[in-house]
């Protein structure tokens, strides 16, 4: 690649992240949570880590009074 191919490489990419940005923005509070959720979800298909047990618990507690406040 040439300076020129890589500037309009990065142009191109620049469209796209202002892109992504205005899709999300546009998305609802609902929606952005559902999103959200279906990643917590798919939690399972990483290996888990060595995380400390009381952090786990206590981002479960969190995650559970985010669902109950969005009605989930």
């Amino acid at each position: 690649m040439n300076a020129d191919e890589v500037r309009a490489w990065m142009a191109r990419w620049e469209t796209v992240n202002r892109r992504t940005i205005e899709e999300v923005r546009a998305l609802t509070p609902a929606e952005k949570f559902r999103r959200l959720d279906l990643l917590m979800r798919s939690a399972y298909l990483f290996p888990p880590t060595a995380a400390d047990e009381a952090d786990e618990q206590r981002v479960r507690d969190l995650w559970m009074r985010l669902r109950r406040r969005m009605g989930c």
